[in-house]
């Protein structure tokens, strides 16, 4: 989409480079495995894929396609998650999937987290997920759990 000039590979790339800042400079390689942490960096470059520059309520609101496809929940996410990896599928010069085998166990964590951290890009989560987080800060390296690391 042309038009909507912001969601564009400019982004994309721009996302993905904060990421790769925020992981090398904030040691998450102590936190997180080789395979996650390229989910991140892929999650950052597709996470608006093919968005058309409305926001979900939007698409609900006018009862869209994408809308009634992805159940009104985070539709504009969803569709990302679905495009960029249904793009690996029908296109091998883009297929980065093709590196892990069908079904194996690093292959459904790479599809998951990178689900999950598009899906955790939808503006309504956001407040869940800054609450979690301060009270992960507020509690302490003590209250550790792995659980609190879900994106």
């Amino acid at each position: 989409n042309t038009f909507f000039e912001y969601h564009n590979w400019y982004h994309a790339v721009s996302c993905a480079h904060v990421s790769f800042l925020l992981i090398s400079l904030g040691g998450a390689s102590a936190y997180l495995q080789p395979i996650e942490i390229f989910s991140v960096l892929l999650a950052a470059l597709i996470h608006d894929l093919d968005h058309p520059g409305t926001n979900n309520d939007f698409e609900v609101k006018r009862n869209s396609e994408l809308a009634e496809r992805y159940e009104n929940d985070a539709v504009l996410e969803r569709h990302s998650v679905n495009l960029g990896l249904s793009l690996c599928q029908k296109n091998e010069e883009l297929d980065w999937l093709k590196c892990f085998k069908e079904g194996s166990e690093d292959r459904t964590t790479l599809e998951e987290f990178i689900a999950e951290c598009i899906l955790a890009t939808d503006p309504a989560k956001h407040a869940d997920i800054v609450r979690e987080a301060l009270g992960f800060i507020e509690g302490g390296p003590q209250q550790y759990d792995e659980s609190c690391l879900s994106v």
